[in-house]
């Protein structure tokens, strides 16, 4: 049986103590500080070889040479995910070996074909954070779709104009998801036709990142804290929805710096509102959104008559920080699940 979807959840952790220390007023002495902690870990990096360097001119992606899917462990149920099985896809990338958690409903039929969610975290998190912070095993099982969750280099995604480290080492991300999205679509439990994509804060920006240059892969995705960090339309008409808290100040709500400084991006981050207000009209909707106020704290804005039957959205959250919104009115994860027609 299906639960009936709901935007209601549970309470939302604080942020992490990395961010959360950073969102006090900024001096300019702790911008230079962690600008210069940032280069030396990034020279020792280079000087020592370690796991977390990446040639710029050398990560070619290694594909089996048989044509088949990609090295994927067997699936295995652990404590802390129950309903659903959990496998590792690795992809050799240059001299790394970077991965993905492939997370699926424990009693997955046989010749059956789920939708894909392939989630992203974000900066200073990994996957199993990202799978956590947003209660997405309990919603895997109750609703039947499969969760891709791959991890980028240090902590970090390379959406451009952010994040350290990845923006600094020049890593690839886009050639990496590229290959991860186009495997997963060929696996026989997989509908290739409802691959979605999410990513929260860094993972946020990487999706718009990703849609500019493959949206043709994906049929919708959502940000989460995440703003796009240039003017690039997606390469088709895709649904997008993003949702953001005004009292957010890692990645502002009304745009400028981040209170993180240094350790994300010297960028300064677009205003959320005149964002997806271009995005809107790259893809042809109409100039006024609709507005909902249905629940007090959220002002959803809706933008119709897109090109190719597509639809923007913005949900405002009043209030809320950089957190992933799990709240007693307003649950994120269920948004996602309901915008992408996966509770039906």
């Amino acid at each position: 049986m299906k639960r009936r979807s709901s935007w209601s959840g549970s309470e939302t952790p604080e942020p992490s103590a990395v961010l959360r220390s950073f969102e006090r007023p900024r001096r300019r002495w702790l911008r230079w500080l962690v600008g210069i902690v940032v280069t030396v870990v990034v020279l020792i990096a280079v000087i020592g070889g370690g796991v977390v360097w990446y040639s710029r001119t050398h990560q070619g992606i290694e594909l089996p040479a048989d044509g088949g899917p990609l090295p994927t462990s067997a699936p295995v149920t652990r404590p802390n995910r129950p309903g659903v099985t959990v496998s590792i896809m690795t992809v050799q990338q240059g001299a790394n070996q970077r991965r993905a958690s492939i997370l699926a409903p424990t009693d997955l039929r046989p010749g059956e074909r789920l939708p894909v969610v392939v989630l992203l975290h974000g900066h200073s998190a990994n996957s199993g954070v990202i799978v956590s912070r947003g209660a997405w095993a309990p919603a895997i099982a109750a609703y039947r779709f499969v969760v891709v969750a791959p991890d980028g280099v240090a902590q970090s995604w390379n959406a451009g104009g952010c994040c350290r480290l990845a923006t600094t080492l020049g890593i690839d991300d886009d050639a990496f998801l590229d290959v991860v999205v186009r495997d997963v679509k060929r696996r026989d439990f997989v509908d290739p036709r409802r691959v979605f994509m999410v990513g929260e804060s860094n993972g946020g920006m990487m999706a718009y990142r990703f849609a500019c240059r493959h949206g043709d892969e994906i049929a919708a995705m959502v940000s989460v804290e995440g703003t796009r960090l240039d003017n690039c339309p997606p390469k088709r008409p895709i649904s997008i929805l993003h949702i953001h808290g005004t009292d957010d100040r890692v990645v502002p709500y009304a745009g400028g710096e981040s209170a993180a400084g240094e350790l994300l991006s010297s960028t300064t981050f677009p205003a959320v509102e005149a964002s997806m207000g271009r995005i809107a009209g790259q893809l042809g909707c109409a100039a006024d959104p609709a507005l909902d106020t249905a629940i007090s704290t959220v002002t959803v804005r809706r933008w119709s008559g897109c090109g190719q039957g597509a639809h923007v959205e913005l949900d405002t959250i009043a209030g809320l920080g950089h957190v992933w919104p799990r709240t007693g009115s307003y649950d994120a994860t269920e948004r996602i699940v309901a915008f992408f027609g996966l509770n039906g």
